[in-house]
């Protein structure tokens, strides 16, 4: 099952609880100047090549990592208007 918040329903939700948490009554459109965003962290993988430029690969056939020039990367999503969090929810039974 899917559930699909938008926007104005997760900043709602937000202000909520920070009025039950803090007790500050907030409004969140009026109070910021952006935009929120979402920081997400993601691991930039590098594959082992050959000096010609092939991909180099283990004894069973698989490209391997190069773990010294992977690196792990900050990136960030603008919570605009137009979004939506999504939840996928398995059936209870």
């Amino acid at each position: 099952m899917e559930i699909k918040l938008s926007q104005y329903e997760v900043m709602d939700a937000v202000e909520q609880y920070i009025n039950k948490k803090y007790n500050m009554c907030i409004d969140l459109e009026d109070q910021t100047q952006e935009y929120p965003s979402i920081e997400h962290t993601v691991y930039n993988r590098v594959w082992k090549k050959h000096k010609n430029g092939k991909d180099f690969k283990d004894k069973n056939g698989y490209v391997v990592l190069d773990k010294e020039k992977s690196s792990y990367k900050d990136k960030i999503i603008i919570f605009d208007e137009g979004a939506d969090l999504c939840f996928y929810l398995s059936e209870a039974e």
